[in-house]
């Protein structure tokens, strides 16, 4: 069974898979941090994958956001919430796809996280390597 949903609809809602981003030749949890700033606010949350929901819940509760992403540095153990640092950071860029398009988490990851942080911040420019676990277990 499947239901098809226009991807303009406010309603919509496609929560993204796990993913691993990797073959960054620059990269440290602490230069991401520094790259991402004016992006993207980020703060230590619990060192422990396993609590994310609950850690991303409470800041979405308390920041009034429908996206914040957890992010796990492996070399470090260290945990991290993140949540856009303004509203609707994607409108510059794609203003002709609709809000709700622009605030998906996929979007997010895809096209603030990824292109805009990763990519050229710590990666020189070159398209980072993805994996997509289907669980927090499979990553650590």
């Amino acid at each position: 069974m499947f239901v098809l949903v226009s991807m303009s609809d406010p309603g919509l809602a496609i929560g993204p898979t796990h993913r691993v981003l990797g073959g960054m030749e620059d990269y440290e949890v602490e230069r991401f941090i520094e790259a991402a700033q004016g992006l993207l606010n980020v703060e230590p949350i619990d060192n422990d994958p396993m609590l994310f929901e609950s850690q991303m819940e409470t800041l979405a509760e308390r920041e009034r956001t429908p996206n914040v992403f957890g992010i796990y540095d492996y070399a470090t153990g260290l945990c991290f919430g993140a949540w856009p640092a303004v509203d609707d950071p994607l409108d510059a860029q794609f203003p002709k796809q609709s809000q709700a398009w622009r605030t998906l988490d996929v979007a997010l990851i895809q096209h603030l996280i990824v292109e805009e942080i990763c990519q050229p911040e710590l990666n020189n420019g070159e398209p980072v390597k993805w994996a997509f676990p289907h669980s927090i277990e499979e990553v650590i």
